[in-house]
C-alpha cells in the first residue's frame, strides 16, 4: 500500500478560482492586506507548493466553499507523478468544480481536460 497524509479543517473553503491560484505558481494575494494591520503569512506564494512537494510527489486538494444551494465543491491536483507521466514541460494544475447540491459540473474552458487528468 501507499502512505497518505491527510489534513482536515473546518474553515470556509476556497472558491474554484482561489483553489486554482493556491495550487498554481506566480500568484500572490498579499497586496490586498496592505491597508490593514493584518500581516498574512504565505497567501499563495510557494509555501503550500514547496511544503507539499517535500513531503510527497502529489497533492490532491478538496474544498467546499459556500453554504446551501450556492455551495461549490472543488478538487485540484498538484502532481509531479502526473507531470512526469505526460512528459509535461510546463506545470499543469488540473482543477474541477461542481455544485454540492445538484452535482452538476461547473463548466470552464479546461474542465473536461482537467477531469480526465484527475
Amino acid at each position: 500500500g501507499m502512505t497518505c497524509l491527510t489534513f482536515l479543517d473546518n474553515g470556509a473553503g476556497m472558491s474554484p478560482h482561489t483553489l486554482y491560484k493556491m495550487l498554481s505558481f506566480g500568484f500572490c494575494d498579499k497586496d490586498k492586506y496592505a491597508v490593514t494591520r493584518h500581516k498574512p503569512v504565505g497567501h499563495y506564494g510557494n509555501g503550500f507548493k514547496s511544503g507539499s512537494m517535500r513531503l510527497g510527489r502529489d497533492a490532491l486538494v478538496l474544498s467546499r466553499h459556500g453554504h446551501g444551494k450556492d455551495s461549490i465543491v472543488s478538487v485540484g491536483l498538484l502532481s509531479q507523478t502526473y507531470l512526469d507521466a505526460i512528459k509535461s514541460e510546463t506545470i499543469l494544475v488540473p482543477t474541477v468544480s461542481w455544485s454540492y447540491v445538484t452535482h452538476e459540473r461547473i463548466e470552464s474552458p479546461d474542465a473536461e481536460a482537467s477531469l480526465q487528468s484527475i
